[in-house]
């Protein structure tokens, strides 16, 4: 009984005293597991500026009227108006996965502008010519854009939709050496037309750059032009082929 006594005493003791040695042993830190890192989402509104340069081609078919009394068979002009472009864009972006896609628009002051002088050949008098200026004010465009990421901050799209502007065609053609024979008129409206395109764009954070080409035709308006005296009663016809456009250009958006 007494030897049965001993042992349970000492293992208790025993027991304490490892306890004891355990709670003195250093607590060993708990795993830190990093946070997630977010991944870049399209999805949402933006807003931002642009700036670029654009360069077209028009074509002005002249045709004297009139015909064939003034016995003169018609020309045609071609004016490549160029000059740089800036304004603003506002859209919205769904993502699915790696596709997005979405809705922009936006607004462009423009520099566009270029004269043309053609030197008229026989039957016109020697000097003859005819001065055309076309000019781009502004213009915009409403368009959907399609694209992928081939990386979650970088963007591929392709972009089309309507387009509409403010073209101005004026012109003056004078058969020399009379000045009767100067004919001068212009015309000027807002024309709408079609636009496709596509570029790159970058996201970091709440920004992101582009980079983006757009081909923008646009109506033109057709005008006849009066001659400045009232003698000879002639006038010129200016039928005006579409204005074909090209853009470069870059931006930066600030996405909410």
């Amino acid at each position: 009984m007494r030897t049965s006594l001993t042992l349970l005493c000492g293992g208790a003791l025993a027991l304490s005293i490892t306890a004891a040695n355990a709670a003195d042993l250093p607590m060993k830190a708990p795993a830190i597991v990093p946070p997630p890192i977010p991944v870049y989402n399209w999805t949402g509104f933006y807003m931002g500026i642009n700036a670029g340069y654009g360069w077209a081609e028009i074509d002005d078919a002249v045709t004297p009227l009139p015909q064939p009394g003034f016995g003169f068979p018609g020309f045609s002009v071609s004016s490549e108006p160029d000059g740089f472009i800036g304004g603003v864009q506002i859209g919205y972006n769904w993502q699915t996965g790696n596709f997005v896609w979405g809705l922009e628009a936006d607004f462009q002051g423009s520099t566009l502008d270029e004269t043309s002088v053609l030197r008229l050949g026989a039957p016109a008098p020697i000097g003859s010519n005819s001065r055309v200026t076309t000019e781009l004010d502004w213009f915009g465009t409403i368009r959907g854009r399609l694209g992928v990421t081939f990386m979650p901050e970088l963007l591929a799209y392709v972009t089309g939709g309507f387009a509409y502007g403010d073209v101005t065609v004026s012109s003056r053609t004078t058969f020399t050496p009379a000045a009767p024979f100067t004919y001068v008129g212009s015309g000027s409206s807002t024309e709408t037309g079609w636009t496709v395109g596509g570029g790159l764009e970058y996201g970091f954070g709440n920004w992101s750059a582009k980079i983006e080409y757009l081909y923008v035709s646009l109506s033109a308006p057709s005008h006849v032009a009066l001659p400045l005296a009232a003698n000879p009663p002639f006038r010129i016809r200016h039928s005006v082929g579409d204005l074909d456009l090209n853009i470069v250009r870059v931006g930066l958006n600030y996405r909410f």
